[in-house]
């Protein structure tokens, strides 16, 4: 990685100063990023600065003497994380990405929205449902992903917060055309959420399969029943959902026990203090995340895997690039592995070396 001294002019105001970072990413080439914005020229003069140019290349020199300077092990000189090439096989199945474009092709916005909502989930997912200002971190060692600034990532979320139903509804659509739901029974639950001094009440419904269907979020007070019953046909409206809903707050059942665990996955990546469009963002999020899981975990592996031990091997399966550009491979032989690897014929899934070609060939595994 190197750093260097951008220089624009934006406004009539004058030169404005960044550094930035460029990093090769394995499957896309150089990358480059801002780092830090230092600010216009004429503002640093006024804080007492002579030169800002000559104290900016100060900086940038320091910070790639750091660079070369940290200890490398052995070859090694970058860890990837490249489990998520399961989670990239369901987004290309699922042909989702030319409707997210068109919803979102009226806003100006310097990247694919199709893009950044991949790369967020596969970030949510490699992270555990880290905090979104986590995300930065996490992408940055994602394979075959761009990179995003802090503005990037927020900007982005901003965009999709507003519009979440919209989302959900464009997954439904994409999944009826692949897969055909058990549309039987329907499981409905409720769960809380602080963000900051608001309580979050979170109506979500997932077919007989326990696959997502539908998620409703809103502002206020803790709810009755009533208005329970109330938003349960608002979720069944906006999302077309036939059949019976069953309520799991007030039925017993075990069929439904994964909506628990859905609802901690979903609200995991929220702060506590972040803009409610950002939060409607993050709870989609996870909420694509977890709807892909459940599919790969139904759909795809039968339920031989769980979704636990799906996300055990996303988050484990990483690679450290050597000098040459290949790769060692890091994970762990686990059953999870030994059955991706057979059920979807990936050969080389355990091998310890690498070649290029072979990772690429991992992020364009077809889902039958």
């Amino acid at each position: 990685m190197t750093y260097f001294l951008k220089r624009t002019k934006p406004t009539k105001k004058g030169e404005y100063l960044q550094i930035y970072l460029s990093t090769y990413v394995p499957g896309k080439g150089s990358r480059n990023k801002c780092f830090r914005s230092l600010g216009y020229v004429s503002d640093l003069k006024e804080k007492g600065i002579e030169d800002p140019v000559r104290e900016a290349e100060k900086e940038i020199e320091a910070l790639n003497a750091q660079a070369r300077e940290e200890p490398q092990i052995g070859e090694m000189s970058a860890l990837k994380y490249a489990g998520h090439f399961l989670l990239k096989a369901m987004f290309d199945k699922l042909g989702l990405d030319s409707d997210i474009n068109t919803m979102t092709s009226n806003k100006k916005l310097g990247f694919k929205m199709s893009d950044f909502l991949r790369t967020m989930v596969y970030a949510f997912v490699i992270s555990s449902g880290s905090k979104a200002t986590d995300y930065e971190k996490v992408i940055d060692n994602l394979y075959g992903c761009s990179s995003y600034t802090k503005e990037q990532i927020q900007e982005g979320i901003e965009v999709i917060g507003s519009d979440y139903p919209k989302y959900i509804e464009c997954l439904n659509h994409h999944i009826e055309k692949v897969w055909k739901r058990d549309s039987s029974t329907h499981y409905l639950g409720f769960s809380n959420a602080c963000n900051g001094n608001s309580l979050l009440r979170i109506g979500l419904t997932a077919d007989k399969d326990s696959i997502p269907i539908g998620m409703n979020i809103f502002v206020g007070k803790e709810i009755g029943k009533d208005q329970q019953k109330k938003l349960a046909e608002e979720i069944k409206t906006r999302f077309n959902i036939e059949g019976k809903i069953l309520d799991v707050t007030e039925e017993e059942t075990n069929d439904a026990k994964s909506i628990e665990e859905d609802f901690q996955w979903i609200k995991s990546g929220i702060g506590t203090a972040d803009k409610e469009e950002t939060v409607y963002s993050l709870f989609l999020i996870g909420y694509y995340a977890v709807t892909l899981l459940r599919l790969l975990e139904s759909k795809v592996f039968k339920h031989e895997l769980s979704l636990e031990e799906l996300v055990s091997f996303m988050q484990g399966y990483s690679l450290t690039e050597t000098k040459e550009r290949n790769y060692v491979n890091s994970a762990t032989t686990s059953k999870a592995l030994l059955i991706i690897q057979n059920n979807i014929s990936l050969s080389k899934l355990s091998n310890l070396y690498l070649k290029r070609k072979d990772v690429d060939g991992l992020f364009k595994t077809k889902i039958g």
